[in-house]
């Protein structure tokens, strides 16, 4: 319950608050003025649109994938080739490298997940090679795995 009292000050009358000491001036509020539109709903993913999302950007993944080839690797036969060379410049295997490059991208993604959305490569590059190098480095597992057996 609001107990009013009012004051007239010149020609504004303020009303206040005993309670919490507080005034206003009515004249400076127009009920008439419409609330602000409501915001609209929020989105959410339905099974189907996750489902069509991983297909378009497998899709992105894989041309991708092919265009980066043409320029890495400059041979069919050789899918890895580039990754191999590395590592015998390092002197470590070729999973260790693709590794690494799979954490560089991992690694800007935590920092767009942490706030910083100021990055050189758009948040979802990142996220398409981080996909590429995931498929690369189970295609060297799953190629070591067939050559062990």
């Amino acid at each position: 319950m609001l107990n009013e009292s009012s004051q007239s000050t010149g020609e504004k009358s303020l009303v206040s608050y005993p309670i919490t000491n507080f005034a206003y001036d009515r004249s400076d509020y127009d009920f008439g003025v419409e609330p602000p539109a409501a915001a609209p709903p929020e989105f959410k993913y339905d099974v189907s649109q996750v489902q069509g999302t991983i297909k378009e950007i497998s899709e992105e993944c894989l041309g991708i994938y092919t265009k980066a080839h043409k320029e890495y690797a400059h041979d069919d036969q050789q899918p890895f080739r580039n990754f191999e060379s590395i590592a015998d410049q390092l002197g470590m295997s070729r999973e260790k490298v693709c590794l690494v490059y799979l954490l560089k991208h991992l690694h800007g993604i935590t920092a767009h997940v942490d706030g910083l959305e100021a990055q050189r490569e758009p948040i979802g590059g990142r996220f398409r090679d981080l996909h590429n190098y995931l498929f690369i480095l189970e295609c060297m597992l799953n190629e070591g795995r067939m050559n062990a057996g």
